[in-house]
């Protein structure tokens, strides 16, 4: 397994951050709204790598793209799990 990696912050100290964190989250966000609601995994993975990569946010542009396809009660679910994720 990898270890961290040192990030210079531009300030002379460094921030260890993991490499699997980003991928942690969307597993964990992922498996608990696929156990939950049937939607077909490429607009899952892309909603929820939306949502994760704005704040735990799924845009409007994002709910007017998969309107027809998924259920609307999806993309509150999302929202919801992925700000845990990220706290």
């Amino acid at each position: 397994m990898h270890a961290g990696r040192s990030i210079s912050t531009g300030w002379g100290r460094c921030v260890t951050r993991s490499p699997w964190s980003a991928r942690h989250r969307f597993v964990q966000v992922y498996r608990q709204i696929d156990e939950c609601f049937d939607v077909r995994g490429n607009a899952l993975t892309t909603l929820v790598i939306a949502a994760l990569q704005n704040n735990g946010k799924v845009s409007k542009n994002r709910r007017k793209q998969f309107l027809l396809t998924v259920p609307a009660p999806v993309f509150d679910a999302i929202e919801q799990v992925c700000e845990q994720a990220l706290k």
